[in-house]
């Protein structure tokens, strides 16, 4: 598998690429007209694929996103986290100023979120939900279907090819 091409299109994104970029490396991944960190360094990488949708986001929004998870920490059995198609975004702002924690309220949280669900994205994840996914809020939320709280991150996933 390949990593898309810019002029393939973002509908080319909302697949995983099969190429994993940035492991061992935490800090700075990306700086445009919006900013990509990394708290922990992933073990193995997250999806090329993924990582242009981020891209694409913080440039289009102007947010700065601080990445919390990819493939470490605590996930669910058969997580995305552990095929390196998803991640956990624990802090996000507005280039320019300081990023927050996310909360439900957060505004750019809220931006962020319309906009995956305005491109492609769908609340929920498995076998209701095999494509792009997005989990935020608390449980049984509109934008969250799942019993795992995720109020103070925002789960951002690709589905298989």
């Amino acid at each position: 598998m390949t990593e898309a091409a810019p002029e393939d299109g973002w509908e080319a994104l909302l697949h995983p690429s099969g190429v994993l970029r940035f492991a061992g490396k935490a800090g700075r991944w990306y700086t445009g007209r919006g900013v990509i960190d990394c708290l922990r360094a992933p073990l193995r990488g997250v999806d090329a694929n993924l990582f242009g949708v981020l891209k694409a986001i913080v440039d289009t929004l102007g947010l700065v996103i601080v990445i919390a998870s990819v493939d470490t920490g605590a996930h669910v059995k058969g997580s995305r986290h552990y095929q390196n198609r998803a991640v956990d975004l624990g802090l996000i702002g507005f280039t320019g100023r300081a990023s927050d924690p996310v909360t439900p309220t957060s505004r750019p949280a809220l931006l962020l979120v319309e906009y995956l669900l305005l491109h492609g994205f769908r609340a929920g994840e498995g076998r209701t939900n095999p494509g792009p996914a997005l989990l935020f809020g608390p449980p049984g939320g509109p934008t969250n279907p799942s019993k795992v709280d995720h109020s103070n991150h925002v789960h951002c996933s690709l589905g298989k090819k």
